[in-house]
């Protein structure tokens, strides 16, 4: 599954060893518990109406909604294994994934209209009542790009992001380009950074607060703005431009002064 292709989409792949089951019953009461109102749409479908979350009619419909989908057949790692080479936070990630065999998805309908933190409430409620009554044994966070140990604190505003790193070789040493991926979906631009001369570390950890912001409080940042920089004394300059790494979409770019500008 790719978030890539299902434009406006959230979506989560849980991963598991062996093949999952899902108790309905259990998992319809964690949704209440969490969401609220919530009723499943028809039938044996794994698809819950969650009503105290409004949108604007959509093909005959008012409320958001979540999907839960079963895997039959076995999933296909290799969008998994691109995830992996992005992810930073979880030590053990690269011994999960070989494990992991079918998946379980997790996707919202309907919900790009809702406001960044509503939309991240329903997803990380509805995730939490899913791992409740199927525990799995890594998550692919597919819009972030990343793995996440499924015992992560999932109130971590950071969660829902992941800060990619690309080292350019054959020009000026050290030189990289940094972005960020997980607020696309959320009606927010991503950001990039094209540096050298800085640790990786620093820019990731300054990236991802910005990014954190962002989420919290919407874009509150805007083209041609400055913003102060890693480092004392920097002033960095914030441009929407194309991004230079895939998939292709607008970012806000945060441009270092000269001293750490990559040419």
């Amino acid at each position: 599954m790719s978030t890539d292709t299902v434009a406006g989409l959230y979506g989560l792949e849980l991963l598991y060893p062996d093949r999952p089951t899902i108790d309905k019953a259990a998992l319809l009461a964690g949704l209440r518990a969490r969401l609220g109102s919530v009723d499943p749409l028809i039938g044996d479908s794994l698809v819950f109406v969650c009503h105290d979350f409004p949108v604007d009619l959509q093909d005959g419909v008012t409320t958001a909604m979540l999907l839960i989908g079963g895997a039959d057949e076995p999933f296909d790692q290799s969008t998994a294994k691109r995830a992996l080479e992005q992810t930073w936070n979880w030590s053990a990630a690269g011994d999960a994934l070989p494990r992991c065999h079918y998946s379980i998805t997790l996707t919202d309908m309907l919900a790009r209209p809702l406001e960044p933190q509503r939309r991240w409430k329903l997803v990380r409620d509805g995730l939490a009542a899913l791992i409740d009554v199927a525990p799995p044994a890594a998550i692919h966070w597919t819009p972030a790009q990343k793995l996440v140990d499924p015992e992560i604190d999932l109130d971590d505003p950071l969660l829902p992001i992941n800060a990619r790193l690309y080292r350019v070789d054959g020009r000026a040493r050290g030189e990289c380009v940094m972005d960020t991926r997980g607020l696309h979906l959320f009606g927010l631009d991503d950001l990039q950074c094209h540096f050298v001369g800085l640790e990786p570390d620093e820019v990731a950890a300054y990236l991802l607060d910005i990014s954190a912001y962002l989420l919290e409080h919407g874009p509150v940042i805007e083209h041609g703005q400055t913003v102060a920089g890693v480092g004392p004394d920097e002033h960095w300059t914030c441009a929407r431009e194309e991004a230079l790494v895939g998939p292709a979409r607008p970012v806000l770019a945060i441009h270092p002064s000269p001293r750490y500008a990559a040419r």
